[in-house]
């Protein structure tokens, strides 16, 4: 148990590295082929896509671990609830760029916004049986 433990420790902290790694490097691209003004707008967009995905969560993941055996019918209903609150979440999201393009008087948000409620819908296809990998304690396949 000590060794799954410890090579758990291990794949989750290689895994928050890279990630880390990976997002600094996306934002020194990101500052450099865009203007100041369009990089604000794109972290602004952003920070509005991430109050929303965490007000919104639903944390079924975690319930399937704690889930003593869980079937193919509760992974059928957590996929299809996390793609039925993907698809409102996106879809709000989209229709709320107009407002706060309104709002915040720049009108290029709204490109911006679509695009990041595109990505939460398709955040929705993600299948819920990874979470076993974690229940086991294998993070290096899901890294």
């Amino acid at each position: 148990m000590k060794d799954k433990l410890a090579k758990g420790v291990v794949w989750l902290g290689a895994a928050k590295v890279i990630i880390n790694l990976l997002a600094f490097f996306s934002t020194l691209v990101l500052a450099r082929l865009l203007t100041p003004e369009d990089f604000g707008l794109v972290a602004l967009a952003t920070a509005m896509l991430t109050i929303v995905a965490s007000m919104t969560e639903l944390s079924l993941g975690s319930a399937l671990i704690q889930y003593h055996d869980p079937t193919d019918t509760h992974f059928h209903t957590v996929w299809t609830l996390n793609l039925g609150r993907a698809f409102i979440v996106g879809l709000l999201f989209c229709a709320a760029a107009p407002i706060a393009a309104q709002a915040f008087n720049e009108p290029r948000l709204i490109n911006i916004m679509l695009a990041l409620g595109a990505l939460i819908v398709m955040a929705g296809f993600n299948k819920p049986k990874i979470i076993m990998l974690r229940r086991r304690g294998v993070f290096g396949q899901e890294m």
